[in-house]
């Protein structure tokens, strides 16, 4: 792995609340110039590809940020001590009321890598199984339904699916699955 071309002079914790940290760090760019560089820490977080058949599994989430809704995958953020299988399970029960019996590790993305270096960890989950109803009416989470693959490649394609991660994982799963 080649060097790091900067040279971190100085950290500082700018702010800091239990979802995120903002870390200010006075530097040397790879030229020699200095400069600040602010990096966004937040915890890990998984994200899930739930199949049945030739569908995906969506949730539909009310976006405060953007003040508008997504259809995106089922994802959470991990909680402390919790291993990144054990949080997709729990998000996909949670987001979308359903369960998987087969689960297949499909890498880490990482999401906004010029600000952030918070890992994500991506999930295929198979052989669904529906459960009590989804428990995150709090975050927005306005239900889930299945789309079919070429439908939801479609929505992408007519920006109805805006979300940087949704694309990204999706051709990840595909690759995966060898459904180009």
């Amino acid at each position: 792995m080649p060097k790091n071309p900067w040279k971190t002079l100085t950290t500082e914790t700018i702010f800091q609340n239990p979802w995120i940290k903002l870390i200010k760090n006075e530097v040397l760019t790879p030229t020699g110039k200095p400069g600040a560089f602010t990096v966004l820490e937040a915890k890990p977080f998984v994200i899930v590809v739930a199949l049945r058949d030739d569908a995906l599994l969506m949730v539909e989430q009310y976006r405060y940020p953007l003040n508008r809704p997504t259809i995106e995958f089922p994802a959470g953020g991990l909680e402390a001590g919790e291993e990144p299988l054990a949080a997709a399970q729990r998000e996909l029960q949670e987001e979308t009321g359903y369960e998987a019996a087969d689960w297949e590790d499909a890498g880490d993305i990482y999401e906004i890598v010029s600000i952030s270096r918070q890992p994500g960890h991506i999930f295929i989950a198979r052989n669904l199984r529906k459960t009590d109803g989804h428990k995150m009416a709090e975050d927005g989470i306005q239900g889930a339904r299945f789309i079919k693959i070429p439908d939801v490649q479609g929505m992408i394609k007519e920006g109805a699916i805006f979300d940087a991660l949704t694309p990204a994982v999706l051709y990840r799963a595909l690759l995966r699955m060898d459904k180009r």
